[in-house]
Parts: structure tokens; sequence; C-alpha cells
């Protein structure tokens, strides 16, 4: 039970941040934010379809798929691209630009 709200959760993420991705992308073309939204929700989608092949190639049946340690690193480094997306996506709205010299400071060293 806990996993299907899991798997709504992951879908909903997906779903809402292609949405921001069109809508920002289509209005602005060349909006920072709306490309972290477009770098968040592949990140997104890659961590969550490789997190599904690693699961069930090193957890429910081990040894049935190959390359699943490789989705594992896969996965991990995904996420770890979309939590810096979600980073440089609040620092840089509403304008695009950082507040201050402090934000565009922070926002390079995420990056």
């Amino acid at each position: 039970m806990i996993d299907a709200w899991i798997n709504a959760a992951w879908t909903l993420a997906i779903v809402a941040g292609a949405l921001a991705t069109w809508r920002i992308l289509t209005s602005h073309r060349g909006h920072p934010v709306g490309w972290s939204f477009a770098v968040l929700t592949g990140a997104l989608t890659g961590t969550a379809l490789s997190d599904g092949y690693a699961r069930r190639g090193l957890l429910d049946h081990p040894g049935s798929l190959p390359g699943a340690s490789v989705a594992a690193l896969l996965s991990t480094t995904l996420f770890v691209f979309g939590l810096v997306a979600l980073g440089c996506i609040c620092a840089l709205t509403p304008t695009g630009r950082p507040v201050s010299l402090r934000w565009h400071r922070a926002t390079q060293l995420m990056v």
C-alpha cells in the first residue's frame, strides 16, 4: 500500500515538473527557471526508472537483470542532480537571476 502512494507521489512530481517546464519555456524560452525545471523533471524521471530497475534486479530477483548495480548508482546520481536543480529553482525564482551577490555565489557553489 505504501509503495502505491510513493509511486503516485513520484508520478505527480514528474507531471507537475513537466507542466511547469512547458508553461515557463513556451512563454520565456531562455528563462533559467524553466530550464531548471526541465533538469528537475528529467532527473526525477530518470531516478524513478533507474530506481525501479535497480530494486527489481538487486532486491526482488537478485542477478536477474544486467546492470542493476549501475542503475542503482545512476538513480543516486540523478537524485543529486534533481536536488541541485531544485536549489537553482529556489535561488532564481521569479526573475531568473539571484536576488543578491550572496545568492549568486551560493548558486554557483551549488552548481
